[in-house]
């Protein structure tokens, strides 16, 4: 139950709980009020074994968020967290200008950057292994940041990033497609001239 002036601060509440099937193993559903999640059994091939969700949801009409687990049976259950979001920060960056402007380039994204302090830049890329960055023409390692995305070392000063992308062992698969094009054409000799000679003894 959550008492009528704490929902008048929040427009959302997020809660956080950790839920494991037990036996009879089956498919379940967890539903949050009008909200229903089903659950995989935990044998299943698809099944992620993160056992700890995180749902969005908000009171009824009395205040209540009320939590129903089915079918019967044992379940590893533990609520971790209540928390209530009124999107004040999420509001605020949309009425930011953004002063950072992208643009696509050959195998790579470029980055103007606007005015910024020194320290890590997140770029709105997943991080990938084979990618090389540059700060205003200098090298530099990026380093994956916020779980996934893209980060690059920047100071102060610095006007432009540059990202580029070749997929790892690039250059090996190059050699290795030109050798197995060479064996190939060369096989394909052979036998061309051995069905040659064999066509002139038979004749």
């Amino acid at each position: 139950h959550i008492p009528q002036k704490i929902r008048k601060q929040y427009d959302d509440f997020y809660l956080t709980m950790k839920i494991k099937r037990g036996l009879p193993d089956s498919n379940f559903s967890v539903q949050l009020n009008q909200y229903q999640n089903n659950r995989l059994f935990n044998n299943s091939t698809y099944k992620t074994g993160v056992d700890t969700q995180l749902y969005r949801t908000q009171p009824d009409s009395d205040g209540n968020i009320s939590i129903d687990i089915s079918p019967y049976g044992t379940y590893q259950f533990q609520l971790l967290q209540l928390h209530g979001e009124n999107y004040d920060t999420l509001k605020q960056a949309t009425k930011q200008k953004q002063s950072h402007h992208y643009h696509d380039i050959n195998n790579g994204v470029k980055v103007d950057l606007g005015k910024h302090e020194s320290g890590m830049a997140q770029i709105n890329i997943p991080y990938r292994q084979g990618m090389t960055a540059f700060v205003d023409g200098k090298k530099v390692t990026p380093q994956k940041v916020n779980y996934f995305m893209t980060g690059v070392p920047v100071r102060s000063n610095n006007d432009t990033i540059i990202i580029k992308y070749k997929p790892p062992f690039w250059f090996t698969m190059i050699i290795i497609s030109l050798v197995s094009i060479v064996i190939s054409v060369i096989f394909r000799f052979m036998l061309y001239k051995k069905s040659t000679i064999h066509k002139k003894k038979r004749g």
